[in-house]
């Protein structure tokens, strides 16, 4: 129990202390987060669980995109839509004896043809690339 003096004063104790065996500083937040998320990775990994680097992979490699037999129907309809739009319009002119002989009417149609040709080749071969 502590001691006092006339005057109120503590008297400290003069009995030494002894640190005990095996004392030293203690394990700091950083080290000890450290420790446990290494023994975590190690009984993770002896159990087979997935790895911190798999489970942050959000990247899917061959990974194909869900498209129904629906949507693909609809893109060939579609396709197949605009082809007989554009004989529609080869078909329509008034007269084709006249624009046959026009070669600015030939360079345009031919112009419109391969434009066309062109899209529809970009949309499959934008298709197979994702496939």
């Amino acid at each position: 129990m502590a001691e006092f003096n006339e005057k109120g004063e503590h008297i400290p104790d003069n009995t030494p202390v002894e640190i005990p065996v095996g004392f030293g500083v203690p394990e700091d937040l950083t080290s000890i987060i450290k420790r446990l998320v290494r023994v975590e990775s190690q009984r993770a990994a002896n159990e087979g669980e997935e790895t911190f680097e798999e489970s942050d992979d959000f990247d899917i490699e061959d990974e194909v995109d869900p498209v129904s037999n629906y949507a693909m129907t609809r893109m060939q309809e579609e396709r197949r839509d605009e082809a007989k739009h554009i004989k529609d319009e080869e078909n329509s002119v008034p007269d084709q004896k006249a624009a046959a002989a026009d070669p600015d009417y030939q360079a345009f149609l031919a112009w419109k043809q391969a434009q066309a040709a062109q899209k529809i080749s970009s949309e499959t071969s934008a298709q197979a690339g994702t496939q």
